[in-house]
């Protein structure tokens, strides 16, 4: 059997160390997305427009139907915010606005935009903290 090159130890030895970097990145940039994902779920509950009247659907208000739905593979995460059934339909007419039945132009609520440009800011900046340091 051939014994190991000093080379060989060296290379196996950075191979550990720059795995376990990974895995130390991967673990706070998880978090950070996470965070990010939860706070924009709640800032849309707090900022979506609401019903007047009682509930438009059922039981349920547009607002109140915010999710969060995340993925984790091996080395990446996923978070997605979105309108749970029965109200996600209303997501885009609330935001852009839409023409009544009479030709009247109901104009949109900018609640989405601006909840995403934050987080995308926030999330960005995360990383950047997160390999760095």
């Amino acid at each position: 059997m051939a014994s190991k090159s000093p080379g060989d130890k060296l290379a196996a030895d950075l191979k550990k160390i720059l795995s376990d970097y990974a895995e130390g990145i991967t673990e706070d940039i998880d978090d950070v997305i996470r965070k990010a994902a939860a706070k924009g779920r709640s800032t849309l509950k707090n900022t979506s427009p609401k019903s007047s009247g009682g509930p438009s659907f059922g039981k349920k208000h547009y607002a109140d139907q915010w999710a969060v739905r995340q993925e984790t593979a091996r080395m990446s995460t996923e978070a997605v915010i979105y309108n749970r059934a029965p109200t996600y339909r209303l997501a885009h007419l609330l935001e852009h606005g839409y023409v009544t039945r009479s030709g009247k132009r109901i104009q949109g609520k900018e609640h989405i935009k601006p909840v995403e440009e934050k987080i995308i800011r926030e999330v960005t900046q995360g990383i950047r903290k997160a390999v760095n340091s």
